[in-house]
């Protein structure tokens, strides 16, 4: 995958929703010819998704690193959503432009609180913490970032 940009599950949320899920409906007109449609979603759900204000080339060197964002296939998309979002964006310069709704920050912050979650169940599921070592942390390490 490296060489074609790699794999970005941000970018990879944006095209199940908008191109790979099939939506439930009794007319088959409306889908596309592969018979998927997306989901309908708002622009505003869809822009709860774009953590990563940055296109994802198509080819990555062998030196560069992953690029978090949206695949390009999706940059006609992702200009929708900002126009609709963002009154006044008039597209352009990516670098300059620092996409992220409310929502986006509420779905990461709620990521970041289910990993943390996780970890913490595994650890004491595994035996490397009790309640009890939790309860006697000292407060220099609990005040420590």
């Amino acid at each position: 995958m490296r060489e074609y940009g790699g794999f970005e599950g941000n970018a990879q949320t944006l095209r199940i929703l908008s191109k790979l899920e099939k939506r439930e409906t009794h007319c088959r007109d409306t889908l596309t010819a592969n018979g998927r449609s997306g989901l309908n979603l708002t622009y505003r759900t869809l822009a709860s998704t774009l953590k990563y204000d940055r296109m994802i080339p198509h080819v990555r060197g062998e030196e560069a690193t992953l690029v978090k964002g949206y695949y390009a296939e999706e940059k006609e998309l992702v200009e929708k959503i900002k126009k609709a979002i963002e009154p006044g964006f008039e597209g352009g310069d990516e670098q300059k432009s620092k996409f992220k709704t409310i929502e986006c920050y509420i779905m990461d912050l709620a990521d970041d609180i289910a990993y943390s979650t996780y970890d913490l169940e595994d650890c004491l599921k595994a035996g490397f913490l009790t309640p009890a070592d939790i309860l006697s942390t000292k407060e220099e390490l609990l005040a420590r970032r």
